[in-house]
């Protein structure tokens, strides 16, 4: 493990620290911000084509947009920024300064409309982390060391900043548009997946796989996410202790029976609050089928009439807001951010349909050739 650890040091190093060298190198015969601009435009001549040819997806006016925002924060004042400022700032501790973005990236995360208020060791953690910034920009006697350009360091942590901020965009919807809509009847699941013109459907018990990730959705698993079937009395299971550097959890482990006695299911609670982290769900031989991790717990309005506590009769007290699917044996992962929770609606039927668009193919999951109507 620690030769591992070594290695992955030595590459950090050495792709991360050559990275501003070459900037330095570049910026003695080019101007900072040419130099940066002609290098992204050439990657994008490079990748945007190669997008095209395996995605077949075309752009549209928000996904410009979108570019637009993030080019200018990712490009401008990121790489431009960085450019800049190692005109008087060694490369070396160019990358040390740009490392300042995890400190950015949890402020801003802290400061954001329903973010995420950090634990008081991560508190510690950015204080240190920008007492080393003052450190290394400040007077000689305090960091044994010369003291860097005041000017080049304050664009370098602006420079950050703005990486900072394209990090946070990426974590939001930017483009207002239908990723994929689902409907299922408990026996028959439908999915439109509209960028990719196409109507998947099914039957929810299908097992099949397809090599396309997105064609692996079913709204089961969206529903096994949000409502976890209890434990029932007849189940085995025992509780262990699991504690890493970021938390110590309660692991609850449901047995399955038969020939051979195996971990149906875990439950990861949280230590501090015995909140519900993780669950995890396992197939025969111990494959992981669904590994989905629950975070930003917050009260549910009206969960308890006039502030009685929560029992059978109210309901749960609160809910999480951050909701994370990783599948590895369908090939794929959902984030989901729950923005409003609506408790105890009727639902029509019709809630529960969901029509083919005009000119999407029909994909039939689980026939022995997928067929395809139009």
């Amino acid at each position: 493990m620690t030769a591992l650890v070594l290695i992955a040091f030595a590459a950090v190093y050495l792709v991360w620290g050559s990275t501003y060298l070459a900037i330095q190198i570049g910026i003695e015969s080019f101007p900072p911000l040419l130099l940066a601009g002609f290098r992204h435009l050439c990657a994008g001549l490079i990748l945007y084509p190669i997008l095209r040819w395996k995605t077949g997806i075309r752009p549209t006016a928000g996904h410009w947009k979108t570019a637009v925002v993030t080019g200018f924060l990712l490009l401008f004042v990121g790489n431009g920024g960085v450019s800049w400022a190692e005109q008087t700032v060694p490369s070396g501790v160019a990358a040390l300064l740009v490392a300042t973005v995890s400190l950015w990236l949890v402020i801003l995360d802290w400061l954001r409309p329903g973010g995420i208020r950090p634990v008081p060791r991560v508190v510690v953690g950015i204080l240190l982390g920008f007492c080393g910034l003052v450190l290394l920009v400040g007077p000689a006697h305090l960091g044994g060391s010369e003291r860097v350009d005041p000017g080049g360091a304050g664009i370098l942590v602006i420079a950050s900043l703005g990486w900072a901020q394209v990090r946070m965009i990426g974590q939001a919807p930017v483009v207002g548009t239908t990723v994929f809509d689902m409907a299922s009847d408990g026996d028959t699941f439908r999915v439109s997946i509209p960028s990719k013109h196409k109507f998947l459907t099914g039957p929810v018990a299908v097992e099949k796989n397809s090599s396309k990730p997105i064609e692996n959705l079913r709204p089961q698993h969206l529903l096994d996410a949000l409502l976890w079937p209890e434990v029932r009395k007849e189940e085995a299971s025992f509780v262990r202790e699991f504690n890493d550097e970021n938390a110590r959890y309660y692991v609850l482990s449901v047995l399955r029976g038969g020939y051979q006695t195996e971990v149906l299911r875990e439950i990861w609670f949280d230590r501090t609050d015995l909140q519900v982290a993780r669950l995890q769900t396992f197939g025969p031989k111990g494959v992981l089928l669904s590994d989905v991790r629950l975070s930003d717990w917050q009260p549910l309005e009206g969960a308890a009439s006039q502030g009685a506590p929560p029992t059978r009769a109210n309901g749960a007290s609160a809910f999480p807001r951050a909701i994370r699917i990783d599948r590895p044996h369908d090939d794929y992962k959902l984030d989901l951010q729950v923005t409003k929770i609506v408790l105890n609606e009727d639902l029509p039927a019709d809630r529960f349909k969901l029509e083919q668009p005009a000119g999407s193919d029909l994909v039939h999951v689980g026939d022995a050739t997928e067929n395809k109507q139009p």
